[in-house]
């Protein structure tokens, strides 16, 4: 039997004589061959293959790009408090809420890309994220405005 790839189909051939196989390096003459005793069966390995069922335990890729952005604006939005308490710079309310409503924005985006339950449990954490988020930057916030 020979396995040959040509410009993006699979051909094999196969010798079906008494005698056993024999195989040849003339791939032109195999190609050529229209012997009653030879067989040939071509495979487009080009085709696209029917696509699988999508995991229910795996996010989507769509809601993985929403979810994603959510996520990389909350952990920038603690960063960004977090240097400010670090180096003794007074917090911004006015930037902190105009982060929290990027945060918003994209967890609203993340929620319209849910497709499965994956999905729910990652947008449930990203939101309980958030929610801790905001808490603790309106409980610094108030600490900040009772200090003199």
């Amino acid at each position: 039997m020979l396995l040959l790839v040509i410009t993006g189909s699979l051909v094999l051939f196969a010798d079906a004589q008494d005698d056993g196989a024999k195989e040849t390096g003339d791939i032109a003459a195999q190609q050529e061959s229209t012997a009653v005793g030879e067989h040939t069966i071509v495979v487009d390995v080009w085709s696209k293959a029917a696509s699988p069922e999508p995991d229910a335990d795996k996010v989507s890729q769509i809601f993985a790009v929403a979810g994603l952005n959510a996520a990389f604006k909350i952990e920038l939005t603690q960063r960004k408090i977090e240097n400010s308490l670090r180096r003794g710079f007074p917090l911004g309310e006015f930037w902190i809420q105009n982060d929290l409503a990027e945060i918003d924005d994209s967890l609203k985006l993340a929620a319209l890309s849910v497709g499965n339950d994956a999905d729910r449990e990652a947008l449930q954490e990203l939101q309980k994220q958030s929610a801790q988020l905001r808490q603790w930057s309106d409980w610094l916030i108030a600490q900040n405005k009772i200090s003199p």
